[in-house]
């Protein structure tokens, strides 16, 4: 609590001034990260300055972004090889395999578009389910980018079956 009864009445909005802050109307401070604008900095200064800027920001946070980044490209593209290399055919072999009569059977207009069709359904199926396989998939794409990858097969779980 301020102490009002032994202080001067010019010096009373000082001492409130002091206790409530800084005056709205007052420039606000000056944050850590903000260059120095003194009128002897030259060009020189301020691009060491910015340069200091980008490095903290490159070697914290813009690194997590972009391995998020590479991460979500990576399953996407993993989804795109099973949406293509797995779900389509199945699905177009069952739209081929659609003997149905006239009325039931497809028309030309399906004949035509079914492909469009597979993918956009088989997209769908891949990017709405949990496929163990895009799992599989994406860690041996990354295995695969790694520097320290040496093996140039991929895992068995991805190997054709033999029998």
């Amino acid at each position: 609590m301020l102490d009002t009864t032994n202080i001067p009445t010019r010096s009373l909005a000082t001492a409130l001034a002091s206790a409530l802050g800084p005056a709205r109307d007052a420039a606000p401070a000056k944050p850590d990260f903000a260059p120095s604008t003194t009128p002897f900095s030259t060009p020189a200064d301020r691009q060491r300055e910015f340069a200091n800027l980008l490095g903290r920001a490159s070697s914290t946070e813009v690194g997590k972004v972009a391995e998020r980044q590479k991460s979500a490209r990576q399953k996407e593209a993993a989804q795109d090889m099973v949406a293509i290399a797995l779900v389509q055919p199945i699905l177009k072999g069952l739209r081929d395999g659609n003997r149905a009569a006239a009325p039931f059977g497809p028309g030309p207009a399906e004949k035509q578009f079914g492909g469009f069709v597979d993918a956009q359904w088989s997209r769908s199926l891949v990017r709405g389910g949990n496929f163990p396989l895009v799992n599989a998939v994406q860690r041996w794409m990354g295995d695969r980018q790694s520097p320290a990858a040496t093996s140039p097969t991929p895992p068995s779980t991805l190997r054709p079956h033999t029998a």
